[in-house]
């Protein structure tokens, strides 16, 4: 998985946007007097986030691969509709495409509601890894970038092993909120996001690439001759030249 670097930037770029859009979930399980509890609620709220981001890196991973199975050869397709989708999403952080910000979020649904409601009044431990479940539900650009690539890989464990990796990097930014109430200027805040919009988009470009021939051979020799697009779950085995189908090695 050579692209988990980048995916790990992007989510430590992009936790300047997490502040603005999810700070407030951080400073409600606060525990006023009692640093202890408060580390102890902070580290469970950043679990339960994960964990919902790890649940829907699964899941699409699931999709992907799903669909790769079942129709022969398409996912080339896949991987060049998730890139497309990656540098509409980092577009849209540079805000010259509309924003996918407000698409599929369950935060506007009774359930969401009633569950926040619950676990926002239990000010405990159980009440902030509940909030950080709700928390990885919200609508997030950035999110779906992520998550488009990990569709593409079309393996459930790698998948979620990155969306694991785009959750904790997530946390620093929000982890120092939580603890100090502040983190960076605005203008600092606005530099890592259109920074990580810049990620999301090169991401996306090397899924395209990923997702033709003279992509992968690009690819290949921007990594020393050896095409690693095969750890996300390309098949190549049609694109061999004659007389390499069998190695010593």
């Amino acid at each position: 998985m050579n692209e988990l670097w980048l995916v790990f930037l992007t989510g430590l770029m992009g936790s300047a946007h997490c502040v603005g859009m999810c700070g407030g979930f951080v400073l409600m399980i606060q525990a006023p007097n009692n640093t202890a509890n408060h580390m102890i609620r902070q580290t469970a709220y950043f679990i339960g986030k994960t964990f919902t981001y790890m649940m829907f890196g699964f899941v699409v991973g699931m999709l992907g691969m799903a669909v790769t199975m079942s129709i022969s050869g398409l996912q080339d397709w896949i991987s060049i509709g998730a890139g497309l989708f990656m540098i509409v999403a980092g577009l849209g952080i540079f805000g010259v495409v509309r924003s996918v910000e407000g698409v599929g979020g369950l935060n506007k649904t009774n359930f969401y509601k009633d569950a926040f409601r619950k676990f926002v009044q239990q000010k405990s431990v159980v009440g902030a890894y509940g909030l950080g479940l709700l928390n990885g539900l919200l609508p997030c650009g950035l999110l779906y970038g992520v998550l488009a690539q990990a569709a593409a890989t079309g393996k459930p464990v790698q998948a979620s092993i990155m969306m694991f990796v785009f959750g904790i990097a997530t946390v620093p930014a929000l982890w120092l909120l939580g603890m100090f109430g502040h983190l960076l200027t605005p203008a600092w805040k606005r530099r890592m996001n259109l920074f990580a919009g810049v990620l999301i988009i090169l991401m996306g470009v090397m899924s395209m690439m990923r997702g033709t021939e003279k992509g992968r051979e690009w690819l290949s020799f921007m990594h020393g001759g050896h095409d690693h697009s095969q750890m996300e779950g390309v098949d190549h085995s049609k694109h061999q030249m004659p007389g390499m189908g069998h190695s010593n090695h």
